[in-house]
């Protein structure tokens, strides 16, 4: 039966290995809180401008082929050029926001 021994620290090593360089070694910044703070807003800031974008697509979409000229929904005929209207500063507004949710990286 062994006899637990006391641990040697010097045993747990290589002879050798404390004398080699691994090169240079650069301390890792940890990441600043604010900067961790503003990178939840600019992904929300994301999702918002694609949903808006898919929002305009479809309403452009809806626009230009529910109320279609000759179409029978008996809509005004005003409806058409202000739903594609909308839909255009909607998709226009969604562009912005992905371009301001990329932040100063975008410049």
């Amino acid at each position: 039966m062994d006899v637990a021994q006391p641990c040697n620290p010097a045993r747990h090593f290589a002879a050798g290995a404390a004398n080699k360089s691994l090169g240079p070694i650069t301390a890792v910044q940890p990441r600043q809180r604010v900067q961790v703070h503003i990178q939840l807003p600019a992904i929300f800031w994301f999702a918002i401008s694609a949903f808006n974008a898919i929002c305009g697509v479809v309403l452009y979409i809806l626009a230009n082929t529910l109320l279609a000229p000759g179409g029978s929904t008996g809509a005004p005929v005003f409806l058409r050029p202000l739903l594609s209207m909308v839909a255009i500063v909607v998709f226009g507004g969604a562009a912005l926001g992905i371009f301001g949710g990329s932040g100063p990286a975008a410049l």
